[in-house]
């Protein structure tokens, strides 16, 4: 379980993941492979799931259980707003 920075850290890079679908639902193990390709290998996928979690409690974004695809996650219009506003202040 992770907490504090380490946290933070994971749910802006999970926002980013999420913001890069704009708005389309992605399967829980694609946004984990998509946040370990773009951040490292080394990272837990449970500490994806965790940060993601903490998106959702954030109102961020939001997972739904599909029939067919099992949890799918998709960010929130307040979670591009953030996401947004994180790459104004990363200057991307």
């Amino acid at each position: 379980m992770i907490t504090g920075q380490a946290l933070n850290w994971h749910k802006q890079k999970a926002l980013r993941c999420l913001d890069a679908y704009c708005g389309i639902e992605a399967r829980e193990q694609q946004v984990i492979t998509d946040f370990q390709i773009a951040n490292g290998a080394h990272v837990r996928p449970d500490d994806v799931r965790q940060s993601l979690g903490a998106l959702k409690d954030d109102g961020l974004a939001r997972r739904r259980l599909d029939d067919m695809r099992g949890a799918v996650w998709s960010i929130t219009t307040d979670g591009h707003k953030e996401a947004a506003r994180l790459a104004l202040e990363d200057g991307e």
